[in-house]
């Protein structure tokens, strides 16, 4: 006879009598309290986990414990379940509606800077300090709808009125300055999105003049319709789109949202296994024009 040695039972409750040895060697029992009623192997009974004993044959062809499996009960297998569905589900809930907040507004007209400074509008304005550009994408991680957006005020142009006629506008964009919330959105939107180390700015130029009709009065605010080339990760394509403008303080701001579909500029879809962006976005710019040539 030539028991096992196991770690937690002595030599003599290791045998079981009949010549029935547990074949597992270093599987722990439990703790044994001194004195404790004896368990079905022959020594004190464990606290701890349920042990389930299998019995199989021994080296020396008598039946013993094949192994010594823990079993834990079900229920704690659906707590388990339950909160890493808690978490998927809660986590990116709590992150953006608590932690991050609300996305930014839109870029908008601001209220009419005063006094407003009357007088003919034909001459060359140029973009002023103000400014500003971006973009604004619809995006949905762990199921959780949210507005990712991204701005620069590196907007530089000018504008062109004869008359009540708008007759060219040419305004560049610095794409690598743009900043979101999150610097990891930054990296890839710098990187394989619109690989600004290729291709830093984006520029729109008005190929088709806009007709006024009429100088709009002081404070007035008015909507039209622009069409023009931009250019984008070196594409071109034509845009149409509606702006408003207004006059304000010495100059005018100008307002327009350019809606944008991704594979036209041949902007890569940065969708993956748990966040989900849609094929389209929008170029939100907001121009405060001051008089005089660049």
């Amino acid at each position: 006879m030539n028991p096992i040695k196991t770690s937690a039972v002595s030599r003599q409750d290791e045998q079981l009598g009949n010549g029935w040895t547990p074949r597992c060697k270093t599987h722990r029992i439990g703790r044994f309290p001194k004195g404790g009623p004896r368990g079905i192997l022959g020594g004190v009974r464990a606290r701890g986990p349920a042990i389930r004993a299998e019995w199989g044959p021994t080296r020396r062809g008598r039946a013993g414990p094949s192994r010594l499996r823990k079993t834990y009960p079900l229920k704690w297998v659906a707590v388990g379940l339950a909160a890493v569905t808690a978490l998927l589900i809660g986590g990116p809930y709590f992150y953006f509606n608590v932690i991050e907040g609300k996305a930014p507004a839109k870029l908008s007209l601001p209220a009419a800077k005063s006094p407003v400074v009357p007088g003919p509008v034909s001459g060359t304005w140029t973009v002023a300090p103000g400014s500003e550009a971006g973009y604004r994408v619809d995006e949905v991680l762990f199921g959780q709808a949210h507005t990712a957006v991204g701005r620069t005020s590196k907007v530089n142009g000018r504008v062109v009125i004869s008359g009540t006629e708008v007759t060219s506008a040419d305004i560049t964009v610095d794409l690598a300055s743009i900043k979101s919330d999150q610097g990891s959105r930054d990296a890839q939107f710098n990187g394989f999105i619109m690989k600004t180390y290729d291709y830093p700015t984006a520029a729109f130029k008005l190929t088709q003049p806009i007709g006024l009709g009429s100088i709009p009065g002081i404070a007035q605010r008015v909507q039209d319709t622009a069409t023009g080339d931009l250019r984008m990760r070196g594409v071109t394509q034509p845009v149409t789109f509606v702006l408003s403008a207004q006059r304000s303080g010495s100059g005018i701001d100008v307002n327009a949202e350019i809606p944008i579909v991704f594979s036209r500029w041949h902007i890569p879809n940065p969708s993956f296994a748990v966040a989900h962006v849609g094929n389209t976005g929008t170029l939100e710019v907001l121009l405060d024009l001051q008089p005089g040539a660049p």
